[in-house]
């Protein structure tokens, strides 16, 4: 069976494991959140859904370090409702810790 391998991880006698610790980069532009990993920009996301897509297909998962950017907290001058880009933030985390404990389980 062949496997997708995430990036920075491997698979050891039938788990993954993590090879490297990404740093991620949030930031909130024109509606919509950008996201560098490791210095590189890998998308934009308008929805929590649209920012877990990123985080699964870049290999990201809670151990990581994820930053903010300020912008996030004044996401209104980049065309967001006060407080949206960091409720967005968190239910994307909140899926993805779903999704690093079924990685982990698989």
């Amino acid at each position: 069976m062949a496997y997708f391998t995430p990036p920075g991880f491997k698979l050891v006698n039938g788990k993954w494991e993590r090879t490297m610790i990404n740093h991620v980069f949030i930031s909130a532009r024109a509606s919509a959140l950008e996201v560098d990993v490791n210095r590189v920009r890998v998308g934009r996301a308008t929805s929590a859904s649209e920012l877990l897509d990123l985080f699964i297909a870049n290999g990201i998962t809670t151990k990581d370090d994820i930053y903010k950017s300020s912008s996030i907290d004044f996401c209104e001058e980049a065309g967001w409702v006060a407080g949206d880009a960091d409720r967005m933030i968190d239910r994307a985390m909140a899926m993805l810790v779903v999704a690093t404990k079924d990685l982990a389980n698989q």
